[in-house]
């Protein structure tokens, strides 16, 4: 006897191949995830929790449209499914869609208040916009919600070390390793409050151990090279010397200012600035000025620069 059409869409997975198909996760490559997903989601077309775990599969691939495109099917079948609203307002905040990304994070919260993940999302989207008092409210609820939320409280951390609250900040940073004591990027944010405070053998140490953490932490490592200059510790060079030629040029960026004083070669400095540049700052690129029809009898020459304050580029320049 064949299923009618209503049968079909209320068929669900059993609970356990469900469960099974979670246990993979992080456990299998990424690409076998995606096609353990889709093949049981082909069998359970209607489940909404299988279209959550499709969108999962793809954002891990960065594969955001498709991720995109699978929370909306799982949000079609159940519109009350909060952990699908707080994952799609993940997606809409990779495209840089920040109104979007809020409403959904706003959405997984009417339906969940307490759901802690999504405040500290929420507290991402208030931070990308430049709010940094609403996203310290959102990171603050977060972890009062989450006692030992490491996230919320690194989030918590970074921003107030923005909003000028060093003290506070090394508090958050120092609660979020005591929770999560292999969080690399928390001992490198440490680290550099350290390093801005002018605690230089501090700061070496938080960067030593995110980089024992995490060996491939560029970051890290150019950091700990431009603190161990500040320190004459000369040490660095032959370390320098051994990634010269990769660090900062290939795969992850860093701050290329840590290398003014270590490399002299112009070629690799302007290939790291372009990457860095080239991460940091996507707006597209100003039009160049018109070209003048006929050429003035008065040249105008303007100087444009962060440094016109008490600054050594404009103490050079003051003649």
């Amino acid at each position: 006897m064949n299923k009618s059409p209503e049968d079909q869409a209320a068929k669900k997975p059993p609970k356990e191949t469900l469960n099974q198909l979670i246990a993979l996760h992080g456990r299998v490559a990424p690409e076998e995830f995606l096609v353990r997903a889709h093949e049981l989601a082909a069998e359970y077309p209607h489940s909404a929790m299988l279209q959550n775990i499709l969108g999962v599969a793809n954002a891990d691939l960065k594969r955001v449209d498709a991720a995109i495109g699978c929370y909306q099917r799982a949000l079609a079948i159940a519109p009350a499914f909060a952990a699908a609203h707080n994952n799609l307002g993940n997606m809409l905040r990779e495209k840089e869609l920040f109104a979007e990304a809020m409403e959904s994070y706003r959405r997984a919260l009417d339906l969940k208040p307490g759901f802690a993940e999504a405040h500290n999302n929420l507290g991402n989207v208030h931070k990308d916009e430049g709010n940094l008092h609403q996203a310290i409210e959102s990171y603050r609820r977060a972890a009062e919600l989450k006692p030992a939320y490491a996230e919320a409280h690194y989030n918590l951390g970074i921003t107030l070390e923005e909003q000028g609250s060093s003290e506070r900040a090394a508090l958050c940073l120092k609660r979020a390793i005591a929770l999560s004591p292999d969080y690399a990027e928390a001992h490198f944010r440490l680290g550099s409050l350290f390093a801005d405070t002018d605690h230089r053998e501090a700061a070496l140490a938080c960067y030593r151990k995110a980089l024992e953490i995490k060996p491939d932490f560029a970051s890290a490592l150019a950091k700990k090279l431009h603190q161990q200059a500040h320190m004459c510790d000369w040490k660095l060079w032959e370390e320098f010397e051994a990634v010269a030629t990769t660090l900062g040029i290939e795969g992850e960026v860093v701050v290329p200012f840590a290398f003014l004083a270590l490399d002299d070669h112009p070629g690799r400095q302007r290939l790291r600035a372009e990457n860095f540049a080239r991460e940091h700052f996507k707006s597209p690129p100003l039009a160049a000025p018109a070209k003048p029809a006929t050429r003035p009898a008065k040249l105008r020459i303007g100087y444009f620069s962060a440094d016109f304050r008490a600054h050594a580029v404009m103490y050079l320049m003051a003649r």
